[in-house]
């Protein structure tokens, strides 16, 4: 009976594990505090604020997070209202556009309005994909992600979800 127990313990602690591989929990996380959200983001990321607020003095719409590795970067930009995201747009002199698409969904106020877009770096060093989502609130959001290839990317996708996931927005 006892080996039984056992068994079903390393069992559920197997299970465990595996269910919380490659997820943010926040012991693993730190909170970036912009102006108008937070976010959580990989403990072993570093964190830059990029865009400076305009509707506050102090903090910022958006940030960079680069893994220690330098191979995966999240963005987020979530300003209090609408805005203009100047430190996330294609450059077009090195980067290829690979896919770009818009979706629009009927809201209570009018259609929320969906773009994603994937571009590659002309050297091939890296890809980019972003979703720039704007309501008609008058509201937007985007996140990106930045990745070497497509196995970094594997790899980070747990974390690039729960990244996404933990946005808290402020509205005053």
């Amino acid at each position: 009976m006892k080996s039984l127990k056992l068994i079903g313990l390393v069992v559920l602690a197997v299970f465990s594990v595996a269910s919380a591989e490659g997820q943010n929990h926040p012991d693993q996380t730190r909170r970036f505090q912009g102006a108008w959200f937070s976010i959580r983001y990989p403990a072993s990321f570093h964190a830059v604020p990029s865009q400076r607020s305009r509707t506050r003095t102090n903090g910022y719409d958006s940030a960079f997070f680069t893994s220690s590795d330098s191979h995966v970067q999240f963005y987020v930009f979530s300003p209090q209202w609408n805005g203009d995201a100047q430190d996330y747009q294609r450059d077009a002199q090195r980067e290829v556009l690979v896919d770009d698409r818009t979706e629009e969904k009927p809201q209570k106020l009018g259609y929320s309005k969906a773009h994603w877009v994937t571009v590659r770096a002309s050297d091939k060093s890296y890809e980019r994909s972003w979703v720039d989502v704007a309501t008609p609130e008058n509201t937007r959001l985007i996140f990106g992600i930045r990745y070497r290839n497509s196995a970094d990317l594997r790899a980070c996708r747990p974390q690039y979800l729960a990244f996404k996931k933990s946005l808290i927005q402020f509205s005053n």
